[in-house]
């Protein structure tokens, strides 16, 4: 998958800004930047690394996203750079996407054969390579409660919803749709929200019709049983922030863990914000028992679009599968047959598993 990025300054270094975030997201992130530097790229980015964000953000200043941060973030798009962001908790991620109008999230879903036997999901017949394409800046997850209209025994929640913003992730998830195997299904409620559900089956029609690809229509409680019953049977998914975030998190049992997911928010004009689908599992920092291959997956997204070093995010995921290959996972990844171990070492097989090339010193 690749969306369209930005025109690139083939002279200039690379940027990636990092927000390394709380619980488990420095240390993950600081591996995946290992690996990177270790892939030997043509050029090593150049890494700024930003403030707090989330709960740790929020007891400190106030904010889940502080000013700092928005500072940081503005400076490295405007030179266009891409954020790498470690997890975090709070609304760090729902403000992220308002500030920077980060309309649209790009969740890959794909199962892995060297994962075959991890978790209760056995793999389908056919490999699973879908996209779960959802709008950021609408819905439940951007509603707010109604003054005046809550007390102790109510609470009354409005959310916008945008036409332009629906027409929008519909048109970008049409135009992906028509570069891989031409089908998209939309995802409402028809019964429970039928305002919405016209509103998105109208432009999803319009946007099917556009790029020429099939499209279906599917209520959100059948697609999560087909999430699970056939995902092979989809290719683009496309929906609400808080359907889309259901399904994203349904594939990860389809990926084998929850620590394997990843994914990224875009703006119209180029900002983009790349990020693992999980928790900042501040009960496992500092125990040596984390996954960073999501992480190690968004770095290799982020290199592949904003860069188009296809080569180097290749390399990436190669590592991380050639490690499962070897029998190597974490312990979120345990079956029989498969030996368990620490991070550390984890990632010293994933650097293992990489071409034999000088690593390649920081810019």
């Amino acid at each position: 998958m690749r969306l369209k990025s930005p025109e690139l300054d083939r002279e200039a270094v690379p940027l990636i800004g990092v927000l390394p975030g709380e619980g488990c997201g420095p240390e993950l992130t600081d591996h995946a930047l290992t690996l990177l530097r270790a892939a030997s790229p043509p050029v090593m980015p150049e890494i700024e690394v930003g403030g707090m964000i989330g709960k740790q953000a929020l007891r400190a200043t106030g904010a889940a996203l502080p000013d700092d941060v928005v500072r940081f973030s503005r400076s490295v798009f405007e030179r266009g750079g891409a954020i790498l962001a470690g997890a975090a908790g709070e609304r760090f991620v729902y403000n992220a996407r308002q500030e920077f109008k980060l309309s649209a999230k790009v969740n890959p879903v794909r199962s892995f054969e060297e994962l075959a036997d991890c978790g209760r999901w056995r793999p389908a017949h056919e490999p699973v390579d879908l996209l779960v394409v959802r709008e950021n800046l609408g819905g439940l997850y951007q509603g707010h409660v109604h003054e005046g209209e809550s007390d102790q025994e109510t609470i009354t929640i409005a959310f916008p919803t945008q036409y332009a913003e629906i027409a929008h992730v519909t048109s970008l998830a049409a135009q992906l749709a028509a570069s891989r195997r031409g089908a998209m299904t939309v995802v409402t409620k028809e019964a429970g929200l039928p305002e919405l559900h016209q509103a998105w089956v109208e432009r999803a029609r319009d946007a099917a019709g556009t790029h020429g690809i099939e499209l279906a229509i599917l209520d959100i409680d059948v697609a999560a049983y087909m999430m699970l019953r056939e995902p092979e049977s989809f290719d683009v998914i496309v929906s609400s922030n808080c359907f889309g975030d259901i399904l994203s998190d349904l594939g990860g049992h389809i990926m084998g863990s929850r620590g394997n997911t990843f994914g990224a928010s875009y703006s119209r004009d180029g900002g983009s914000i790349f990020q693992t689908n999980h928790g900042c599992a501040a009960d496992l920092e500092g125990m040596d028992r984390v996954n960073p291959a999501g992480q190690i997956f968004s770095l290799a997204m982020l290199v592949r679009e904003r860069f188009g070093w296809d080569d180097i995010a290749d390399s990436l995921e190669g590592a991380v599968r050639s490690t499962w290959r070897s029998g190597i996972v974490t312990e979120d990844l345990e079956s029989t047959g498969n030996t368990v171990v620490g991070t550390q070492e984890w990632m010293r097989s994933c650097l293992s598993n990489l071409s034999e090339q000088p690593a390649c010193e920081p810019a």
